[in-house]
């Protein structure tokens, strides 16, 4: 009830509902974004959210802070305890403060993920080590 669209594949070939283009497109149109613990405590989808400048709704046990530079709670993410509360959480972000939410997602992206930015940090982090 608190969710626009959501799909879950099956797996397999030709199983997904949307091409990649699909997916990217619809996920650049998403104010916000569901992370959940999959796999393991991070997942592709968490980037891609930031890469489109859609902010994450963070849920239990998604690893937020292991990054080199950790996402911060109210600039890239707004994290999601009980599904009771999110409609009010999200109510009291402005479109203002959405926009400057969105902005950060795709500047941490870019910083930390995107080729030029991902090289400076492994240069940080090999410099510190020599």
């Amino acid at each position: 009830e608190y969710i626009d669209e959501f799909y879950l594949s099956k797996g397999g070939i030709n199983s997904h509902k949307y091409n990649q283009q699909e997916y990217y497109e619809m996920l650049s149109k998403s104010k916000f974004g569901l992370t959940l613990r999959g796999g393991g405590p991070k997942c592709w989808r968490d980037i891609e959210y930031l890469a489109l400048g859609t902010v994450l709704i963070v849920t239990d046990g998604v690893d937020v802070n292991n990054y080199h530079n950790p996402l911060v709670e109210n600039i890239h993410y707004i994290k999601c305890v009980d599904p009771k509360n999110l409609q009010l959480s999200i109510s009291k972000i402005s479109e203002k403060q959405w926009e400057n939410m969105s902005k950060e997602c795709i500047k941490w992206y870019e910083k930390n993920c995107r080729y030029d930015g991902s090289i400076k940090i492994l240069e940080e982090i090999v410099s510190k080590l020599n």
